[in-house]
């Protein structure tokens, strides 16, 4: 069974190692340069809000979630490790960083992606996102709530 709650500081080396590893997958290396964030994990997202799944070995899934003071919240560095992917953890920790930004009355959630990562793009479009344009590399998407 897998439960999501947010990160505790006995985690942060697990968090980060998941976050590294599903890096080094993508690119085939992990560069600490291209990821300063990463590497002032989790000091460089203080004021935001890390989920982590676990199962009963620990954490298998990361997502975070930055809040603006302007109505919308950012989803950074989802990840789920390799050995846990295509059972919906993924879908979970995406679920769980929605009900936190609607619960604080944030009326939108944007997120970045590379576009070569299909997978990913297709992730997102398949949980509501919205594209809403490309720069670069980069693909980007919104969230809004129905209604």
């Amino acid at each position: 069974m897998i439960e999501i709650q947010p990160m505790v500081s006995g985690e942060v080396a697990q968090v980060r190692a998941i976050l590294i590893a599903g890096l080094t997958e993508r690119w085939g290396r992990y560069d600490a340069g291209f990821n300063p964030d990463i590497e002032a994990f989790p000091e460089s997202y203080r004021d935001a809000l890390t989920l982590v799944a676990r199962d009963v070995t620990g954490p298998v899934g990361t997502g975070t979630l930055k809040f603006s003071g302007q109505g919308q919240a950012e989803i950074v560095r989802m990840s789920v490790a390799h050995t846990h992917r295509q059972r919906g953890i993924g879908g979970d920790i995406l679920r769980a960083l929605l009900e936190a930004a609607q619960s604080r009355g944030y009326q939108s959630v944007v997120l970045e992606t590379t576009s070569a990562w299909v997978s990913a793009v297709n992730f997102y479009l398949s949980h509501g996102f919205r594209k809403t344009h490309e720069r670069g590399d980069d693909t980007f998407f919104e969230y809004v709530w129905p209604g």
